[in-house]
């Protein structure tokens, strides 16, 4: 939470974030965290999804919490209305990083009262078919951390049936060819995880529309 609270006073509006499926005590409940394991951040054994949802918000990772979804939505909302901006000026991309992910995040959608700008994308394509089931008008985008071979589904395949937006991308695999190719047929390009303001500019001149980093510090001004 430190995090994201630090990104929005710095001024950035878009949130990228990782969730995972655990138990709560009447429903399946999503959590806020990039490792399906929990050693790396806590030093804790074992996966995320063998702790129940209170056993997770128990653990320390690092002087924070572990957070739910909620806790990240409703930190976005009240600094939107700090700022008196409109919730819909902030947008949360939600990767879909553990199994089974599609359905609750369905189900936590439709609790929101208000929300701000969405993107959904996962690694996991048929996570991404199977909340496209579920909602004929998420804005989505299929993630790459490797180019498709000719033995599998090409991506423009991959993001027709998935009516997507975007097609997010290792800026490793970004060449003007591919980022051409995807930008002509009309999905805009995503390239993670840049923290060099020099790459960023040459993936902005072959045609890239936005980068993931984990320095907005860097690229603010």
């Amino acid at each position: 939470m430190p995090s994201f609270a630090r990104a929005l006073t710095e001024g950035c509006t878009h949130l990228e974030l990782d969730i995972h499926v655990v138990e709560g005590k009447d429903r399946q409940e999503l959590v806020v965290i990039h490792d399906e394991r929990l050693r790396r951040t806590t030093g804790l054994p074992g996966r995320v999804s063998e702790r129940t949802f209170d056993q997770i918000l128990e653990i320390d990772a690092g002087g924070a919490c572990i957070p739910s979804l909620q806790m990240v939505f409703d930190e976005v909302a009240t600094y939107a209305q700090h700022k008196r901006s409109a919730l819909s000026e902030f947008t949360i991309n939600v990767e879909l990083k553990g199994p089974g992910c599609a359905e609750p995040l369905h189900t936590f959608i439709q609790r929101q009262a208000k929300l701000p700008r969405l993107m959904f994308s996962s690694f996991d394509h048929q996570q991404l078919f199977e909340l496209r089931a579920l909602d004929a008008h998420y804005p989505i985008a299929p993630l790459y951390d490797k180019w498709p071979s000719r033995r599998r589904t090409s991506w423009i395949e991959t993001a027709a049936q998935l009516t997507a937006v975007a097609v997010n991308l290792n800026w490793r695999l970004c060449n003007l060819e591919r980022v051409s190719a995807i930008t002509a047929a009309g999905y805009d390009v995503n390239a993670y995880t840049v923290n060099d303001p020099e790459i960023a500019k040459r993936l902005e001149e072959m045609g890239v529309s936005g980068i993931f980093t984990d320095r907005p510090d860097l690229f603010l001004s």
